[in-house]
């Protein structure tokens, strides 16, 4: 009801743009990729550990948690910041991901190991989690930027359902 009378004052007044859209980039789509990676790494990090490890891929056995690790971290962010605060753009951009990635690397690879006497510290490990990081923002920007092409041609058309199929 609010949203609705905000639109309704802003459209009175001549301000052209919805403000509520305007900062609420994604929105439903951020919310459907968040929960489709998180279940996704989450799924394949619990049949990994109990049912099928990998025979003979030590890289795939010792690694493959640590590249789901951002990817997780940065969906449920996604997922969490969506609705509490949806004009924060600083959550999806880039520099949040690379200091995420560095916190999370400098927990996990320096003070864990300092804790935990069976933790080790890898290199490799903080290589992972910046790929993952990566392909979570790479994937992230894909369907935002299908989003938009999406919205665009429904704008153009007058709001009816479009393809966006690439031909």
């Amino acid at each position: 009801m609010a949203r609705r009378q905000e639109k309704e004052t802003n459209h009175a007044q001549g301000r052209t743009h919805d403000r509520i859209r305007h900062h609420h980039r994604g929105g439903r789509t951020l919310n459907l990729l968040g929960a489709a990676v998180v279940g996704l790494c989450m799924g394949v990090y619990v049949l990994h550990r109990t049912v099928l490890p990998m025979e003979g891929s030590h890289l795939l056995n010792a690694h493959l948690h640590d590249l789901m690790a951002m990817p997780i971290l940065l969906g449920w962010i996604d997922l969490i910041m969506d609705h509490r605060a949806p004009s924060a753009r600083i959550y999806g951009s880039t520099r949040f991901a690379v200091m995420l990635t560095i916190l999370g690397t400098f927990v996990w690879e320096v003070v864990v190991p300092a804790i935990d006497p069976t933790s080790v510290s890898d290199p490799v490990d903080a290589l992972c989690y910046g790929l993952g990081a990566i392909g979570y923002l790479a994937l992230r920007r894909r369907v935002l930027a299908q989003e938009s092409r999406r919205r665009k041609a429904r704008a153009a058309t007058g709001g009816g359902r479009v393809s966006t199929a690439r031909r």
